[in-house]
């Protein structure tokens, strides 16, 4: 592994910049995830109160943090990873197995035979108190968000985000290409409403805002929130809530409807 370098996790290509079409097999899911790193450490004060909330049970669903520790190679691992329960077997072992290829992917970036020091991997927390959680159940959907911390032995540690959103009347991952059909218009429209919408003091740390910085999400009845990547010192992601009323006319309809109820 190489530091500096964004992660990518199972099907992303690059996370989703690339390859964006869903698999034609059951395996593996797709989860959308990257890191970010520099040499300094983070200036942001942490406030309790703005943590969100964890999804309720709902639609036959039941969110978990799942306690998951373990070795492998030169890695050592503690965390809690989001899962949900329920009698949906092909959803919620999709959501699962997701959340479970995000750590494994992890782990595996870091068991690198050239890296001599050990490496270990806990619980994330980025700046707004975002952490790992079952995000949103909905009739259509599950979606949640893994935060990961690790150190590789560089100058710090670092965070790796992975969001992973599951139709539940597909079984699938639902993918940027299926929210937004003309992909570039989006992300145009994306990176204005990032620099609206975001902390001024913080934002300017995302630089340019290439378009794979648009491609960790999760759905919200009002909106969907990006995790737009940024230097260490500004708390390695920046979470930022787009209303629908300043995306719905780049959303495919239908996929308003999975995503919001």
């Amino acid at each position: 592994m190489k530091y500096g370098l964004g992660l990518t996790l199972v099907l992303t290509c690059g996370v989703v910049g690339g390859c964006l079409k869903p698999p034609d097999q059951p395996q593996p899911v797709e989860v959308q995830s990257s890191t970010s790193t520099t040499t300094s450490k983070p200036t942001v004060s942490l406030t309790p109160a703005q943590a969100p909330p964890t999804a309720k049970p709902a639609f036959g669903f039941t969110p978990t943090l799942e306690a998951v520790s373990g070795k492998q190679g030169r890695v050592t691992y503690k965390v809690q990873l989001p899962q949900v329960t329920g009698d949906k077997a092909a959803a919620r072992d999709r959501f699962n197995e997701g959340m479970r290829a995000a750590l494994q992917d992890v782990v595996r970036d870091l068991d690198d035979p050239k890296l001599t020091k050990p490496a270990t991997i806990g619980d994330g927390q980025l700046a707004v108190r975002e952490s790992s959680r079952v995000s949103f159940i909905g009739p259509h959907v599950v979606a949640g968000l893994a935060v990961f911390l690790w150190d590789g032995g560089g100058a710090h540690p670092n965070q790796s985000a992975a969001t992973i959103t599951i139709n539940t009347d597909t079984a699938q991952p639902v993918m940027f290409d299926q929210v937004f059909l003309d992909q570039e218009a989006a992300r145009v429209q994306l990176r204005k409403l990032a620099l609206e919408l975001g902390p001024p003091d913080r934002i300017k740390a995302a630089v340019d805002m290439k378009s794979e910085q648009f491609l960790h999400w999760l759905p919200a009845p009002k909106g969907l929130t990006f995790y737009v990547s940024v230097a260490h010192v500004a708390g390695d992601y920046i979470p930022v809530a787009v209303p629908w009323e300043r995306i719905r006319d780049l959303v495919a309809p239908e996929m308003q409807k999975v995503l919001s109820q």
